[in-house]
């Protein structure tokens, strides 16, 4: 006979391991969503959701409930921000569907502005004159729902053994690390980080990842693995490990992280193809946009140089001579 698990909080509630079980599914397809994100989020919005219903007004108790159950694996903010996006589906996937965010809060941020509205039109419209609710009607079993979020409490933390073992230790004080951690799922990719990102070289790259991931452009949470030199897959995890181009940068390098800031990021936010052919792509447009402003410069230099001979009264075919840096006067070039 099998074996049938509960566990009940401080309030009484009893939930089963059955939402657990949920909701650990809905994460682990929420992470290998790909272009499906859109709805696996939704629907990993709806299962926190319900559980968070099930677990009553206690927050704390439904981040005890999240650790011992194994389904901790976002930051707060971005957990809250899923639960909100569960209590108001319908609205959500209005929202979802012009957006290219990947990122809870960013969405939610969008989805908050629409619900107070929302609410505020369905405050001021009259109640119907003869509510009537059949007995068994699913509507007179809905639970409140409790106006608090569980941003608004402390959600109880893992214990600095597991929080060392989960690779989010070195991260979680830097800015925007929930955003971070909900999208950057491997643990290797997040012990690499954590080595590279908190010395003075990696903070550029920190810095470049957290603008990937909110413009878009780091594409849905990812499982890639980046160890070793960070190259362009810590920004562009859905670019194919053993392309050479992808894994000659070493984003560690000024010159490198300049280059993408400058030509590569520009390029992948408007390349709407993510698959190994548009690698390609982006390579050949970036080295067309880089040739386009190296002749921009060298052009540039031409034009300074016949302005500084203009300058001089060179006539033609004489170049003016410069001495340590020092454009010579006119008797000195006859003496010389």
């Amino acid at each position: 006979m099998p074996r049938h698990f509960w566990w009940a909080n401080m309030t009484g509630n009893i939930i089963t391991n059955a939402r657990a079980i949920s909701v650990r599914r809905a994460l682990d397809e929420w992470r290998d969503a790909g272009e499906s994100w859109k709805e696996k989020t939704l629907a990993l919005a709806a299962e926190l959701y319900a559980a968070r219903k099930e677990c009553g007004e206690n927050d704390t108790q439904f981040g005890r409930w999240l650790v011992e159950n194994g389904c901790d694996d976002l930051g707060r903010d971005a957990r809250a921000a899923l639960v909100n996006i569960g209590k108001h589906l319908q609205l959500s996937r209005r929202v979802m569907e012009d957006s290219r965010s990947t990122s809870a809060e960013l969405l939610w941020d969008k989805i908050r502005p629409l619900t107070l509205s929302s609410d505020r039109s369905v405050a001021s419209s009259p109640p119907p004159e003869t509510p009537q609710i059949a007995q068994n009607s699913p509507a007179e079993s809905q639970s409140t729902i409790p106006e608090k979020t569980e941003s608004e409490s402390e959600i109880p933390r893992l214990d600095p053994a597991a929080l060392r073992r989960s690779g989010k230790s070195r991260l979680s004080k830097l800015p925007d690390a929930d955003l971070v951690l909900a999208h950057v799922l491997s643990h290797s990719t997040r012990a690499a980080l954590g080595n590279i990102v908190t010395t003075k070289r990696g903070r550029p790259i920190w810095t470049l990842l957290v603008e990937c991931i909110k413009n878009g452009a780091f594409g849905p949470p990812s499982k890639a693995v980046v160890e070793g030199t960070p190259n362009l897959r810590i920004a562009f995890p859905w670019m194919q490990a053993n392309d050479r181009w992808v894994s000659s940068f070493d984003l560690r390098k000024p010159n490198d992280i300049q280059k993408v800031r400058e030509f590569i990021l520009p390029v992948v936010l408007v390349t709407e193809d993510r698959s190994a052919l548009a690698i390609n792509k982006i390579r050949r447009e970036v080295d067309r946009r880089q040739l386009q402003k190296d002749e921009q410069v060298r052009q540039e230099l031409a034009h300074q140089r016949h302005q500084r001979k203009v300058a001089a009264g060179l006539p033609d075919g004489q170049e003016e001579v410069i001495a340590y840096g020092t454009p010579l006067a006119k008797r000195a070039r006859l003496q010389l």
